[in-house]
C-alpha cells in the first residue's frame, strides 16, 4: 500500500495549504525565488474577477520535473526528462497523442516568474537567464491558465478568461 504524505505549501499572508500525495512522487506545489506571492497550482487571487475553468499558475509558481497542472481534460505535465508537455488526460506520456510540446530536455523546472515570463530554466540554474531552455517571452502580471478545452494561455492577472487579453497560447484544442 502506498504511503500517504502530507506538505504544506505557504500561500499569501502566512497561510498554508496543504497537499496529499500518495507514494513516493512529488506534491503539485507552488514554490518562489523571488519576492512574489506563493500562489498554489489552481489556486485563484482573484476573487471577484473574470475566474478561468481550468487550472492556473501564478507568478512564483513552478513546475518542477513529475508536477503538472490538470484541467479536468488536458494534463500540462512537466516531464522527468525535461520537456513541458500537453496531453489529452488520458494519454499523459504517450508521446504519440501530445498536444503541444517544448522540446527542451534535462533536468528542468519550468517557471512563472514574477515579471510575467514562463520560462524553463535547468533545476540548477532557475532564475539565471543565460540558462533558460525555452520562455514564452510575456511580461507584465500574468497567469498561465490551463482550460478544460485544451488550450493553454497566458493571461493578464486583471482578465483571465478574456480571449482578446491572451498574451500566448498553445493553441491547442480537445
Amino acid at each position: 500500500m502506498p504511503s500517504i504524505k502530507l506538505r504544506a505549501v505557504p500561500l499569501i499572508a502566512g497561510a498554508t495549504l496543504a497537499l496529499t500525495t500518495l507514494g513516493s512522487g512529488p506534491a503539485l506545489a507552488a514554490v518562489t525565488h523571488d519576492s512574489a506571492p506563493r500562489i498554489a497550482a489552481g489556486t485563484s487571487r482573484l476573487a471577484g474577477m473574470v475566474q478561468s475553468t481550468g487550472q492556473e499558475l501564478g507568478p512564483g509558481g513552478e513546475l518542477a520535473p513529475g508536477a503538472a497542472l490538470h484541467s479536468g481534460t488536458v494534463t500540462l505535465v512537466m516531464q522527468d526528462d525535461g520537456n513541458l508537455v500537453l496531453y489529452p488526460y488520458w494519454a499523459v506520456g504517450d508521446p504519440a497523442r501530445a498536444l503541444w510540446a517544448s522540446n527542451t530536455h534535462g533536468d528542468n523546472t519550468a517557471v512563472m516568474q514574477g515579471d510575467g515570463n514562463f520560462v524553463i530554466y535547468p533545476s540548477a540554474a532557475i532564475g539565471d537567464p543565460a540558462a533558460a531552455q525555452w520562455s514564452t517571452m510575456t511580461t507584465g502580471d500574468n497567469v498561465l491558465v490551463v482550460h478544460r478545452d485544451g488550450n493553454v494561455v497566458i493571461y493578464p492577472a486583471y482578465d483571465i478568461g478574456d480571449p482578446n487579453a491572451a498574451r500566448w497560447a498553445t493553441n491547442t484544442h480537445v
